[in-house]
C-alpha cells in the first residue's frame, strides 16, 4: 500500500508468487491477483502454472487462497465484482484463448471453488462493471460487453484495443488503442475513452511516445487515467492523465526503483489521520485534487 509517490510504501502480502494482473474488490476487503508460482523450497510452499489467489486484506496472515488450482492451463486475467463474484479468462498452451468462466461469491471461499463458463471464445482481459451484471472483455477483433445472466455479448469498438477498464461510474470505459504504420513495422499507442450509451462517442488521450503500454486504470475519483508503459529503452514508468484533457501527463510512483507494472487505486483509510498519509501527494502538488486517494 503506497501514495502515489510511493515514498511510504507499506507491505500487505509476502508471496511466493510473480503477480501479473491484480483486482481490488469495491470496499477493499478482497484482493484478487492472477499469479505464477515461484520456486521456494526453503518454505515448500511453490506452486506451479498460472491461477488465480484470492488474498483477504482483514486477515493477511491466512495468506492466499488458490481458486483455480492448476485446472486451468494459464490463466490471462481476472477481476473481482463488488459483491465478491470473480471471473477470469484462460488461455490454453500460451496461443489458444480458451473463454471467460465465472466463480460466484458463494463458491470462492469453498475448499474446491465450481466454476462455470461464460463464454466460449477469445477473450483477454477482463473487468467488472460496478453493477455486476456485466463484464467488459477484449480481443482482437475489438471490445466487448458480456451479461453474465443472459449470456449476450455486445461489440462496444471494434479494431485493435485492448485492456478496457470501466470507470468508477460504469458509463465508461477506457483501454488501450494500437495502430500499425503501413509498412507494419512501427506501432503506435495511445488510450481512448468510450460513452457506453453513446458507443460512437470515442474520446482519445495519447500517451508517451515510444513506448509499450502495460497497464491501464482509472482514479477512485473518476478524473484520471493512470497508465503505466515500458518506453523506447525498455524502462518501466507509472504517468496519470486527465480524462478531461490536457497534455501534461504526470509521473508516479517515482520513489519505486524500476517502475510498477500493475497497480490499482483503493479508498481505504490505514492510517488514524484525518488528513490520510496515503494520498496522492505528488499528484496534487502537480494540480490533481484526488484528496483521500491512495
Amino acid at each position: 500500500m503506497s501514495s502515489a509517490d510511493g515514498r511510504n510504501a507499506r507491505g500487505l502480502f509476502k508471496l511466493p508468487l510473480f503477480t501479473m494482473e491484480l483486482s481490488v474488490q469495491e470496499g477493499d476487503r478482497y484482493i484478487l491477483v492472477v499469479a505464477e508460482g515461484m520456486e521456494n523450497k526453503r518454505i515448500g510452499d511453490a506452486e506451479t502454472g498460472i491461477d488465480a489467489y484470492l488474498l483477504d486484506t482483514q486477515n493477511p496472515r491466512a495468506g492466499r487462497k488458490d481458486l483455480t488450482l492448476g485446472r486451468f492451463d494459464e490463466i490471462s486475467d481476472a477481476a473481482i465484482s463488488r459483491n465478491g463474484d470473480v471471473v477470469f479468462s484462460n488461455m490454453i498452451n500460451q496461443a489458444h484463448p480458451d473463454g471467460i468462466y465465472l466463480i460466484t461469491s458463494q463458491e470462492v471461499h469453498t475448499p474446491i471453488p465450481k466454476v462455470e463458463k461464460l463464454f466460449d471464445g477469445p477473450a483477454g482481459y477482463v473487468d467488472w462493471a460496478p453493477n455486476g451484471d456485466d463484464i467488459a472483455f477484449s480481443n482482437r477483433d475489438g471490445i466487448f460487453l458480456l451479461n453474465i445472466f443472459t449470456r449476450q455479448v455486445s461489440l462496444i469498438v471494434a479494431g485493435d484495443n485492448f485492456r478496457p477498464v470501466f470507470s468508477p461510474d460504469g458509463k465508461h470505459l477506457a483501454f488501450f488503442t494500437r495502430e500499425f504504420s503501413q509498412n507494419q513495422l512501427k506501432r503506435t499507442y495511445g488510450i481512448s475513452i468510450v460513452d457506453l450509451h453513446a458507443p460512437a462517442d470515442v474520446k482519445q488521450l495519447k500517451i508517451k511516445k515510444g513506448s509499450f503500454p502495460q497497464y491501464i486504470t482509472w482514479s477512485a475519483d473518476g478524473r484520471y487515467i493512470a497508465y503505466a508503459l515500458y518506453d523506447s529503452q525498455d524502462r518501466l514508468s507509472c504517468f496519470a492523465v486527465r480524462v478531461n484533457g490536457g497534455k501534461q501527463h504526470i509521473p508516479i510512483f517515482r520513489a519505486f526503483e524500476g517502475g510498477l507494472r500493475t497497480f490499482e487505486w483503493t479508498r481505504k483509510k490505514y492510517f488514524p489521520t484525518n488528513v490520510l498519509t496515503t494520498t496522492w501527494a505528488e499528484l496534487r502538488a502537480s494540480g490533481l485534487t484526488g484528496v483521500g486517494y491512495e
